[in-house]
């Protein structure tokens, strides 16, 4: 695992792609910074990084879209996959170089609330804490953007996923609000989580029987429960919508001063079915 860490990290850093990410990060940190904390006097730093997280729409996809798609392009995935190296090991060596080069940013960023001690108020340890969420949170999308730069050898593809995913999460605020609560708008709403699901085992199954199969099981099920039990869909979709807010832990530690230590977990576990799902991907690639 140490060697494709350092040689992941090592390319990072002889090609512009970790010099662009932690340039536009750190640029967009301190615009935020100036603008809120300094000319507008907010004594919560922690408040701007919630706020600067519709970049990682944009930003996250430069970082990961060569992660597995240019293994496969240049067809040195398969020297990886021969060599005595395990899938796990390679997966977590190339997260931790992409986790290592976000981590740059966050530390930079760590300076910002030690220039507000020179302000009349501050809160030096809740914006410290606060930046262990949003580190998470970056991982969380390191983790997301290499399970999808693995399902293709095209970076440009890869990317476009990844904004296209990004996008959805940053939204769900937005579509938890103005999404109806009814069952058959919670039925609808799963349908296409199903064929979401499909295509997704479509992709590195490439077995349509079974795919379609998949698909049909989760339709008949929803189906089902609409017309036997219809107030298990009641409100369903806007749930559902509401336990992906990924910037959750931040407003509640900028609100309360509280670490929510659920919404932590809940990175973390996002984090490891990611990774697992992006073994099994590979995985099936080395047996194939």
């Amino acid at each position: 695992m140490l060697a494709i860490y350092k040689r992941e990290l090592r390319s990072y850093f002889h090609s512009m792609i970790a010099y662009l990410f932690i340039a536009g990060l750190c640029f967009f940190i301190g615009v935020y910074f100036l603008l809120v904390n300094v000319v507008q006097g907010n004594v919560y730093f922690c408040r701007i990084l919630s706020n600067i997280m519709f970049l990682f729409m944009f930003i996250f996809p430069i970082l990961t879209m060569r992660s597995m798609a240019e293994e496969r392009r240049s067809k040195t995935d398969q020297l990886l996959l021969t060599s005595p190296v395990t899938i796990p090991e390679i997966v977590m060596g190339k997260f931790c170089a992409m986790a290592t080069v976000y981590a740059v940013p966050c530390l930079i960023a760590a300076v910002c609330p030690l220039l507000m001690l020179f302000l009349d108020e501050h809160h030096l340890t809740t914006d410290l804490v606060g930046i262990i969420p949003f580190f998470l949170v970056g991982c969380v999308y390191i983790a997301i953007g290499m399970f999808l730069s693995s399902l293709t050898e095209n970076q440009i593809i890869a990317a476009a996923l990844s904004v296209i995913v990004f996008l959805l999460l940053y939204l769900a605020p937005a579509f938890q609000a103005f999404y109806p609560e009814s069952a058959l708008a919670s039925a609808i709403g799963l349908g296409v989580l199903a064929v979401f699901i499909a295509f997704i085992y479509y992709s590195f199954s490439k077995n349509a029987p079974v795919s379609g199969g998949i698909l049909l099981a989760e339709i008949a099920a929803i189906v089902i429960i609409f017309f036997a039990k219809k107030d298990l869909l009641t409100g369903l979709v806007p749930k559902l919508f509401e336990s992906v807010f990924l910037t959750a832990p931040l407003d509640t530690l900028s609100q309360y001063q509280i670490l929510d230590l659920s919404g932590i977990v809940f990175y973390l576990s996002l984090i490891g079915l990611f990774i697992f799902l992006t073994v099994i991907i590979v995985q099936k690639r080395r047996w194939n």
